[in-house]
């Protein structure tokens, strides 16, 4: 690998492609090693390549990163913040290969380095992308994830607001992909996402009609999923409004370890007098037992100090 280093550096296009086949042919022998001096060197060297604009070349660059994270997996975390970018910019490249391989590498990623949600999370500059291209390939992405890893994969609260941002977007394959995307979202969350839809996000009036026609069609075709219909993992994907509704209306977990024993408290010694079931408190107020109820449920919180 370290033979490779200074020859990343050339500008002649037709060495490139050479060395670039040279690299992945050596990447793809299992008996090979990608033990160097600093691989990272390597890959900030193979970064421009990824962003050059002959197409095979950009190709041959985002191969090596294929193949290098295949070798490296969660050590290649690090370079994340270097190599997610790019990558980026190349979902919106006007030739198929490079944009097949863009995805491809970021599916790499959420299956060797990062969690699905924790890359969305950087990807969230690919909603707003100037490219329209990269606006549509993202939430294709996202839909390839969803069949892939499932509902609880992804938090769809956070990516919501750029999906119904997307419905009006001045470039038509982008407002189609982003109501195909709502659509393939429902069959996985089911009538949580109608809800917040309706709800929470200004969808536009003359799309939310067709929206929840489909959402109709979709779950009276039997094509929801079974996180759709509470059948799969219960909570996963839930986000925290989600989750505290589920539990209060399901009543488990109605009891929790209180944080401090159940003891009577006294003030100057006395003990507090008790409410009699006909005793009325002040309007806004809470009887004694209600309070001590509450402050006893409440969760148990460890602190740290720096110290």
């Amino acid at each position: 690998m370290d033979a490779f280093i200074p020859q990343l550096l050339t500008t002649d296009t037709r060495k490139k492609i050479t060395i670039g086949g040279d690299i992945l042919k050596y990447l793809s022998d299992p008996s090979n090693s990608i033990v160097c001096d600093d691989i990272g060197v390597f890959i900030d060297g193979i970064v421009p390549w990824m962003q050059n604009s002959n197409f095979k070349v950009s190709t041959q660059g985002l191969n090596v990163m294929c193949s290098l994270v295949e070798h490296m997996k969660e050590d290649f975390r690090p370079y994340l913040s270097s190599v997610i970018p790019p990558t980026i910019d190349r979902l919106g490249d006007s030739k198929d290969s490079v944009r097949n391989e863009a995805r491809n590498l970021l599916t790499l990623l959420m299956s060797n380095v990062i969690s699905p949600n924790s890359l969305f999370e950087r990807l969230m500059a690919a909603f707003s992308h100037k490219n329209g291209r990269v606006r549509e390939e993202v939430m294709q992405c996202l839909q390839s994830t969803l069949t892939s890893h499932g509902a609880g994969a992804v938090t769809i609260s956070r990516l919501l607001p750029h999906l119904v941002r997307l419905l009006s977007d001045p470039t038509a394959p982008v407002r189609d992909m982003a109501f195909i995307t709502l659509v393939e979202a429902y069959r996985h969350y089911g009538d949580r996402l109608r809800a917040d839809l309706t709800n929470k996000y200004p969808v536009p009036p003359a799309k939310l009609p067709a929206l929840l026609s489909r959402f109709d069609e979709a779950k009276n075709s039997g094509l929801l999923m079974p996180t759709a219909t509470g059948q799969g993992d219960e909570g996963k994907g839930d986000d925290e409004t989600d989750r505290a509704s589920m539990k209060s209306g399901s009543g488990v977990g109605k009891s929790r370890a209180s944080s401090a024993p159940p003891v009577r408290r006294t003030v100057l010694g006395t003990p507090l007098p008790s409410k009699t079931a006909g005793t009325h408190t002040a309007a806004g107020g809470v009887d004694e037992n209600y309070f001590f109820s509450a402050f006893e449920d409440a969760p148990k919180v460890n602190l740290y100090s720096v110290r």
